[in-house]
């Protein structure tokens, strides 16, 4: 390799990282304002792991989060209290080997962690993919529901399939078909929405969209059951059963 080719190379290498560097400032910056516009808490600190039970907080190794923006008293659901959420980007690595040379490839998640009063079992909802259509194929099936739409476009997995239908009424399902291409994650009382990619200020407003969509269509029977353990009476207004949830459904 000629002297010019290597400078050539050195060049576009520091070009690269630099213009690199400015959009990430530039993101960054979005970020900040669409927080500051909002009154979400912003840090852009690095953090470990999320200690929540999630399949994706135990993948990999190097695993952190960072640029947090957390806010509380949000996303009401009809007929319980509000909630709080967490908007973050997620990373882990994996190395592989083919026994003479190691790789490391790096993976970043956008994610939406969010606690609020109901149990929501442990449920994963994500896109259908080839895979899965291949896996039905020989006789292993997902939890199917009653939307043909919605089983089509959908993988439900549940460690107790009692949790899935519990969670997933008609307006969730009419909900999520609005809101595509996001792992959707339950453990309890908290709820992980991802999807592979940096941070964005679009990203957080979608995320937001759809945490909100969610919560508001939880079904009745689910929010009257957690108002019932609260020592509450039950309420016709309850979750997607309540006039504005309906209204936001048929709307879409």
């Amino acid at each position: 390799m000629s002297v010019v080719v290597v400078i050539v190379v050195i060049v576009a290498i520091i070009v690269g990282a630099v213009l690199a560097q400015r959009m990430n400032q530039k993101r960054i910056a979005a970020l900040v304002q669409w927080a500051s516009a909002g009154n979400w808490a912003w840090s852009p600190r690095r953090e470990s792991s999320p200690q929540h039970s999630f399949s994706l907080f135990n993948q990999g190794h190097s695993r952190f989060s960072k640029n947090h923006l957390t806010k509380a008293g949000i996303y009401p659901t009809p007929g319980l209290g509000a909630a709080s959420a967490r908007l973050f980007e997620y990373h882990y690595a994996v190395t592989t080997s083919n026994g003479k040379t190691m790789q490391e490839n790096h993976y970043w998640f956008r994610c939406a962690l969010i606690e609020q009063e109901a149990d929501l079992g442990q449920v994963q909802i994500r896109d259908e993919n080839f895979a899965d259509k291949l896996v039905q194929s020989i006789g292993f099936d997902d939890i199917d529901l009653e939307d043909p739409e919605f089983s089509k476009r959908f993988v439900v997995k549940a460690k107790d399939r009692k949790d899935a239908y519990d969670l997933i009424g008609a307006g969730m399902m009419q909900a999520m078909l609005q809101h595509y291409g996001w792992h959707i994650e339950t453990n309890g009382r908290s709820l992980l929405i991802h999807r592979t990619g940096r941070l964005s200020a679009s990203m957080c407003q979608e995320m937001c969209d759809v945490s909100a969509a969610m919560l508001a269509q939880l079904p009745r029977t689910l929010v009257n059951a957690t108002r019932a353990s609260q020592g509450l009476a039950p309420t016709l207004e309850a979750g997607a059963a309540s006039a504005q949830s309906r209204k936001n459904v048929s709307a879409t």
